[in-house]
């Protein structure tokens, strides 16, 4: 559990990190990448970066991705928490 959380703060992180690079002209992380941390077991922290930092809120693609890899991160803490622990 603790190695989700510190990769849900990474994945956090990455996102701030993207923003910043936006704000000051920056070579910037693709979307695609963004998304993906998002599905493997980061969306929580995407999620709430995207809110904290007002970043990639305008996208639709994060606004639908997002929500899909928050459903997926539960359903599989749901299928670990149930069958192995």
């Amino acid at each position: 559990m603790k190695a989700l959380i510190i990769w849900n703060i990474i994945v956090f992180v990455l996102y701030g990190i993207d923003k910043w690079k936006a704000m000051n002209g920056k070579w910037r992380i693709h979307e695609n990448t963004m998304i993906l941390w998002a599905f493997l077991m980061g969306a929580f922290g995407a999620a709430f970066a995207m809110v904290l930092f007002r970043h990639k809120t305008r996208k639709r693609i994060f606004l639908i991705m997002i929500p899909l890899a928050m459903l997926e991160n539960l359903a599989i803490l749901y299928f670990f928490g149930r069958y192995f622990l």
